[in-house]
């Protein structure tokens, strides 16, 4: 997504700035108008991880117990944006009630009272449930299409990208009942080399290819020069180097005729390569559906792409920036690296804190 400048979040030209969170309750689809929240001395959080099967996350809101009870928990939702001193509105997804409860709390003048507190989880828990029913796609079944049937069947809205891959699955393919269905949406994802499903700060279901950092067009990046939008003394880095796999395997354990075998090696050029190590550190996955060994040769590329395989890390935290998603591209002084994770403390000046991936071989020479 193309990445909006503003001033106030580019700290460009502004010494200053202010800006607080509105949480919108919705039922049906019609307002109901913003929620008050206690002032707490924990306040809420806001956080975004693309490792767990359920991402975005809201936790930590405090309501007085009559205003609890008046929400109905099970039909509502919550839509939450941050709100800046220019005016302007940036939406931070849509929540749905996952655990609320009551607790009683003694504030500093020792006066005790009943508050209410919830946590809330984005669509995906929606897609996160178990099916009543065992699925199978026969041979030549297209693999978006597929995606898109189980999709249909919930009250959201998504988008999948085209797939410039392999788009058929070579046999018939099945899960038993029971089986969850974002597991089998993010499996065929996977097939086609496409990241897991995901809800964007809009509230709109994502599907689409593995992004390659290197390639993303510079307006869809987020930019963090040197000493600029970072805390000072904020910044770690680590390396994962030596446990790092040089060779990737995907092999199709379905019901095919013929062993379909597919492998990517890390270029000569790496740190950690098989002729720089001198032996193989080998990742093998299974997967049903893969039609030939160049499908599978194409699958174990974008395995060696993904999050889990990083070749350094780098934690540094900075003011708010509600313009960050999921699988989102960062220019880390420099640097080029898939964010994994990020996580926003829901009051004026507090920090926002992010986690970076690189997941690209450095080149011959460069430090890792």
């Amino acid at each position: 997504m193309t990445i909006i400048p503003n001033a106030l979040l580019d700290l460009n030209g502004v010494s200053s700035r202010a800006a607080s969170w509105v949480f919108e309750l919705y039922e049906a689809g019609n307002s109901l108008g913003t929620l008050q929240l206690l002032d707490r001395q924990a306040p809420p959080a806001l956080t975004v991880d693309v490792s767990r099967a359920i991402k975005r996350t809201l936790t930590g809101l405090s309501f007085l117990p009559d205003e609890v009870a008046d929400i109905n928990v099970i039909k509502a939702s919550i839509k939450l944006s941050m709100q800046l001193s220019d005016g302007t509105m940036w939406p931070q997804g849509v929540f749905l009630f996952s655990d609320v409860s009551r607790n009683v709390v003694t504030n500093k003048n020792g006066i005790t009272f009943s508050i209410g507190e919830a946590s809330l989880v984005d669509q995906l828990l929606i897609v996160d449930q178990e099916l009543d029913r065992s699925v199978s796609y026969s041979p030549g079944t297209v693999i978006t299409d597929a995606i898109g049937s189980l999709l249909a069947e919930l009250p959201i809205t998504y988008e999948i990208q085209p797939s410039s891959a392999q788009v058929n699955t070579a046999e018939a393919i099945s899960w038993t009942i029971g089986t969850r269905r974002l597991r089998i949406i993010n499996e065929l994802a996977m097939m086609i080399g496409y990241h897991d499903l995901y809800f964007d700060n809009n509230g709109m279901g994502r599907l689409g290819p593995v992004l390659d950092p290197d390639t993303v067009p510079d307006d869809q990046i987020l930019m963090y020069r040197i000493g600029q939008r970072t805390f000072l003394g904020s910044v770690t880095r680590s390396t994962n180097i030596l446990d790092l796999p040089n060779r990737f395997v995907v092999v199709n354990n379905g019901p095919t005729d013929v062993p379909v075998v597919g492998t990517y090696d890390i270029p000569p050029g790496a740190p950690h390569s098989f002729e720089n190590r001198g032996f193989f550190v080998t990742r093998v996955e299974l997967s049903q559906g893969i039609a030939s060994d160049a499908d599978a040769d194409y699958a174990a590329l974008q395995l060696s792409k993904q999050w889990r395989f990083p070749f350094e890390t780098i934690e540094f935290s900075g003011p708010p920036d509600p313009r960050h998603d999921h699988y989102q591209i960062v220019d880390f002084e420099g640097q080029r690296l898939l964010e994994l994770n990020w996580n926003m403390t829901l009051v004026d000046g507090s920090d926002m804190t992010h986690t970076l991936r690189r997941i690209s071989p450095p080149q011959p020479g460069e430090d890792v």
